[in-house]
């Protein structure tokens, strides 16, 4: 007879299945105080749609941080992912949004920006960054609503500074140009 201690070792050895896989998207960027400047990403495998209403987690990393980690030599790793999303003609949704479209009044600033933009997902997607924020979101697409669900702050050592869950949760309006109004845009069904 198998011994439950036996049983619990060996579900714990095994991988957690792709379905808990993240893929994080750039939807914009927070000043979070005078010198540090986070990039928002959406994980596009937690978006939760019904009806009206979407969920989804949103995370904040420090530009910094990715400008570091893009910087280093010999970065095999990121200049093939990034590579590989290239040359099957990926575009991130943030480069796509309608209100971002007289930004790119030539093609090389849309291919600059595509290329940063990808870069910071491939960062993000394949490698261990510090996070300072988490957050569940949910979007009211109807009324153009938005409310945290649960907060996560993290410290500048990766350690837990706060986290909070709300049960009745605070809607705010949508403020047109706003990290908000990026991500109801993207993830928002099209009436």
């Amino acid at each position: 007879m198998i011994h439950i201690r036996t049983l619990i070792a060996f579900l714990l050895l095994l991988p957690l299945p792709e379905a808990y896989a993240s893929d994080w998207k750039v939807i914009g960027a927070s000043q979070v105080d005078k010198e540090t400047v986070e990039v928002l990403f959406f994980d596009a495998e937690s978006v939760k749609q019904q009806d009206d209403t979407v969920r989804v987690w949103v995370e904040g990393v420090p530009k910094k941080t990715l400008g570091d980690i893009f910087n280093q030599k010999h970065n095999e790793k990121l200049i093939e992912a990034v590579a590989s999303k290239l040359v099957t003609g990926y575009v991130p949704p943030y480069v796509m949004l309608q209100s971002l479209k007289g930004k790119y009044s030539n093609t090389k600033v849309f291919d600059d920006d595509r290329l940063d933009v990808m870069s910071e997902e491939v960062i993000v997607n394949i490698m261990d960054v510090r996070i300072t924020s988490k957050i569940y979101y949910e979007i009211d697409c109807k009324e153009e609503r938005i409310a945290p669900l649960s907060v996560i702050l993290y410290r500048k050592d990766g350690s837990l500074k706060q986290s909070s869950d709300s049960h009745s949760p605070k809607y705010s309006y949508i403020v047109p140009d706003s990290n908000g109004e990026r991500l109801s845009q993207v993830l928002s069904p099209k009436r």
